[in-house]
């Protein structure tokens, strides 16, 4: 049954992002039964076609935001009949649904009765449920959990989840946001449930593989438990059972006993509603030898509800606990726990994901992991999904009044100061934030990536390319018209060429063509706006691009063998080493191009001891660990065709060091150490990114030492900046670090076939999604595909994402950056940190808080430490690549301007090597966008490279193979 109202409604559901632009309305309402009265809680208000919405709370009362209209809601309950209501107002709605029709005819069905047909559908439901287990289905929900000890409101948890459910339960979740308020009692005897979370991972539909607890979907059913139906309702077509279930007089384990709800047609399991009484649940204890509880109770309540599709999505889940609490044998209080999971949001993502893993593999609290988020008022302030009792109301007011919420921080509580909101009211901290706003904005406002064609070129040719003009701070397009300029410098940095063209909306693409009289060499493209000339040259777009001219021969087959080290550097974790505190350097070996040689080595004292080992094995990069001694004449030794002694680093007598640990993927750890002259003084830990302050700290050194833990979830991707300040506003160390935040786009690629002919027409629809399967609508990118046999591109070479992530650092030539960006995994992680370790602070660089302007940092001249080795080379000599010399001898036998194929009729050879090239590809509203091609004379496998950017920010990046031997993606 539908019944259609219109009220007016603008409407916008959950965002992890903290600003509104748009002007939104609260909406508010309640869903009561049409015969009684009574509120009908947990029923389910959706936006209909949309996989996102809302449930009603224990009164039957609801609440969102919106912001656009007409909009039809479908609400709906398993006891009732769904509707529809097309609103059109914003006045306060009610709700009346419609219970299902009883059918009382259909409780006995065979001819043994109503306990055998009962046995029948749970059976049934199990088989159903142990078939379906690979159907794994995504979706974001909301948890609310309030604890009570006595009288007394202690604990509160909001939490939202990114989930991974099936017909079973929870599976896997990881959280996005949460907050957790604890309200310390005077009380002796007190109770905290930090982890209640995980039963909503624990308690399932199907037995749990434990003997603890018994369920009864299982294969003993029989043996465990009394079952009958009590009742059949018609429920929105579908046929319902209550199916009652009491465990039997012999089972001694703890069992839930209750309802479940069954479709009679399909065996679905639509609901389970039970509790279990028992003093002995060994999956729940108490921490502490003078505690104990009676009359312990734990109810449990998970329903589903079917999508349009008819496949069944989990709803929500109830869960509570109650007991009396005995300290040392003596009555001490009441206690009572109780939560709500909701789901606001349904979605398919292009593959399997990894959440926060599953439960046996969990070893953190939620509440640990809430303490690595942080606590971000403002989103809590924005973002409630389930409406608030009057009774929860009160208590999330009262919390927020003591301001209970945030971090519960593991350092000792003596090692923390001002850590609460007064902190942002500091002098310091406000004058640090109202000089970074005015810190030369024009120098921080945009940055440019180019991409062009392909990886390198023959005199003659055109160097195609497509720009992207994005802020600093966001990755999204510059919408300010301005002049793109592009030069090709010859190796000894003269402008060769260059090209102007205009950019809009923060795009723009061009050429430039190569003279035929260019002789071969590493040449270098450079890109910038007319706003960049103002400021720092650092912004600029730089890129070595090797050029082959066919003419020079006997030139293109060397190449230097730059294995002797030119420089090698030095970087104290921080900036200094402090006399006997243990400290991390790292270590960079370069070329004289600024290469990276992979070398190893020793640092020796004046007596030759080796006190540290060298092993720079990741572009030139490594780190040692000392505890520096001022008595001790330290030398280096280099284990390769020559041998350098380098000066080591100067050691300071007095002072702070710092040392980061960034490969958890929550939390950045500091642990600061100083002098006995640096104990119990203030200083502040601010931590920046694209000159923005995003996180400080108070904190003083305790026995030498200072712990802090750094959230990463509101930290931007990119580079960011730690700085410790002392008490007299004097930076005393720096440190970068590297913040995965990512959201990648999925590309997707369909062709007819995967083999193709010589001028063979080629269709190909590419389909563009975000990581949650969204489609990526309104995307704008590039498209290169090159004859791979002839002219491939580096795949762990430069790209978009990781060059406008790390782009801007100094005295660094990766030779294979996007290395640091793949898997995320512990090693790629420790890579990217050397990376971290070995540069300078950038922007902006700032030598102290407290002087008139914003100084550019002068460096230190303990950090490093050149040497010189092996002969001077002059200019860098190139050697073409293996799979582009027959392509190189082709231009010099046939010609450059026989090359290109205007159409298929055309007679002359087709020798291409960029088969297709468009700098503006736009997908449509479904993430798609279909390209053609013809193919040249030669080639068989294509290498396909993307790179863009949407509207939001999001970076676009692919390298996909196709053709006769490429593997499968």
């Amino acid at each position: 049954m539908k019944v259609i109202f219109k009220v007016y409604l603008l409407y916008c559901f959950l965002g992890m992002s903290l600003s509104v632009h748009a002007q939104q309305f609260d909406i508010s309402g309640s869903v009561m039964d049409t015969n009684s009265g009574a509120p009908v809680p947990f029923a389910n208000i959706a936006i209909k076609d949309l996989y996102k919405g809302t449930a009603s709370n224990a009164l039957g009362e609801f609440s969102f935001k919106v912001d656009s209209l007409p909009i039809v809601l479908v609400v709906s309950h398993l006891s009732y009949e769904s509707m529809e209501i097309e609103v059109i107002d914003q006045d306060s709605l009610v709700i009346n649904l419609i219970p299902g029709e009883l059918l009382m005819d259909e409780l006995v069905i065979s001819e043994k009765g109503n306990d055998e047909y009962a046995y029948k559908l749970v059976e049934n439901a199990f088989d159903i449920i142990n078939k379906n287990k690979g159907g794994d289905q995504y979706g974001k929900a909301f948890y609310r959990q309030i604890s009570k000890n006595g009288e007394e409101y202690s604990e509160l948890y909001e939490v939202f989840y990114d989930t991974r459910f099936n017909l079973n339960g929870v599976d896997d979740w990881a959280i996005q946001e949460g907050r957790y308020a604890l309200k310390i009692s005077t009380a002796d005897s007190f109770i905290y449930n930090k982890n209640f979370t995980l039963m909503v991972r624990l308690l399932s539909i199907v037995q749990p593989k434990t003997d603890d607890l018994v369920m009864p979907i299982s294969r003993e059913v029989r043996d465990q438990y009394h079952l009958r139906v009590d009742r059949i309702m018609s429920v929105n077509g579908r046929k319902v059972a209550e199916v009652q279930f009491d465990k039997k007089e012999e089972v001694t384990l703890p069992a839930m006993e209750g309802t479940l709800y069954i479709d009679v047609d399909t065996y679905e399991v639509l609901k389970l509603k039970g509790k279990v009484v028992n003093d002995k649940l060994n999956f729940i204890s108490l921490k502490g030898k003078l505690g104990s509880w009676k009359n312990y109770q734990v109810s449990f309540e998970i329903a589903f509800k079917p999508m349009e599709d008819g496949k069944l999505v989990l709803d929500y889940m109830q869960l509570g606990q109650n007991f009396d609490y005995y300290y040392n044998g003596i009555f001490a209080n009441k206690l009572e726990t109780k939560s709500f999971l909701s789901y606001y949001e349904y979605y398919t993502p292009p593959k399997r994901k990894k959440l926060g893993g599953r439960l046996l593999r969990f070893s953190k609290r939620d509440s640990e992991i809430l303490d690595n988020i942080g606590y971000n008022q403002e989103f809590w302030d924005e973002n409630i999904i389930v409406k608030r009792t009057p009774i929860e109301a009160k208590v999330i007011e009262s919390f927020e009044a003591d301001r209970s919420f945030g971090s519960i921080y593991l350092n000792n509580t003596n090692q923390i100061i001002l850590e609460d909101y007064k902190l942002d009211s500091d002098p310091f901290i406000v004058r640090v934030k109202q000089r970074l706003e005015n810190f030369d904005e024009l120098r921080r406002s945009e940055k440019l990536y180019l991409h062009h064609n392909k990886p390198f070129y023959v005199s003659g040719e055109s160097i195609l390319f497509k720009a992207y003009l994005v802020n600093v701070a966001t990755n999204i397009p510059e919408r300010k018209a301005t002049t793109l300029n592009v030069d090709l410098l010859a190796p000894d940095g003269s402008i060769a060429m260059t090209s102007t063209n205009q950019i809009l909306d923060g795009r723009s693409h061009g050429q430039i063509t190569i003279s035929d009289s260019v002789p071969s060499g590493v040449y270098s493209l450079r890109a910038y706006t007319n706003r960049m000339k103002q400021g720092s040259r650092d912004f600029y777009y730089r890129e070595k691009l090797n050029i082959y001219n066919p003419s020079d021969k006997g030139k293109l087959v060397k190449i230097a063998k730059l294995d002797s080290i030119n420089s090698l550097s030095y970087y104290p974790e921080g900036g200094k080493l402090v006399e006997s505190i243990p400290g991390q350097i790292g270590i960079s070996a370069r070329n004289q191009f600024g290469n990276g040689l992979n070398v190893k080595g020793r640092v020796l004292d004046e007596n030759g001891r080796s006190l540290a080992t060298i092993n720079n094995d990741f572009d030139g990069l490594g780190s040692i660990f000392v505890s520096p001694k001022s008595n001790i004449e330290y030398r280096t030794l280099i284990m390769s065709d020559e041998v350098g002694r380098v000066a080591f680093p100067g050691i300071k007598q007095e002072g702070y060091t710092i040392m980061v640990n960034n490969l958890k993927s929550n939390t950045i750890d500091l642990i600061i150490r100083g002098t006995s002259n640096l104990e119990g003084r203030k200083f502040y830990i601010l931590v920046l990114s694209n000159g923005i302050l995003y996180e400080r700290r108070v904190g003083v050194i305790t026995r030498g030492v200072f712990k802090s833990e750094i959230p990463k979830l509101n930290l931007p991707e990119g580079i960011a900046q730690i700085l410790l300040v002392d008490d007299h506003e004097i930076i005393q160390c720096k440190r970068l670090v590297f913040v995965n935040q990512p959201e990648e786009a999925v590309v997707k690629y369909y062709l007819a076939k995967r083999d193709f002919r010589q001028r063979e027409k080629i269709d190909m629809v590419l389909e563009l999604d975000d990581e949650n399967g969204k489609p990526l609508s309104n995307a704008n990118f590039s498209i290169s595909i090159l004859d791979k046999d002839n002219m491939a591109r580096e795949v762990n070479g430069r790209n978009i994402r990781n060059y406008l992530n790390l782009g801007y650092i100094a005295d660094v030539n990766l030779s294979s950056p996007r290395m640091l960006f793949q898997d995320y995994d512990r090693e790629t992680l420790k890579r990217m940190d050397l990376v971290m370790l070995s540069q300078q602070t950038i922007f902006p660089n700032i030598e102290s808080f407290n002087s008139d302007e914003l100084e550019k940092d002068k460096g230190t001249s303990e950090k490093k430490a050149d040497m010189v080795a092996g002969p001077e080379f002059g200019v860098e000599q190139i050697e073409i690549p293996a799979n582009g010399r027959d392509y190189v001898e082709i231009v010099r036998k046939v010609g450059i301007d026989q090359m290109p194929a205007k159409d298929q009729q055309n007679d002359n050879p087709d020798f291409r090597t960029t088969i297709y090239w468009n700098p503006n590809v736009i997908t449509n509203k479904s993430g798609r966008a279909k390209i053609s091609f013809t193919n040249s004379d030669r080639a068989r496998n294509l290498q396909i490279c993307i790179e863009g950017i949407t509207e939001d920010g999001m970076l676009i990046f692919d390298i996909h193979d196709i053709g006769k031997n490429a593997r499968r993606k």
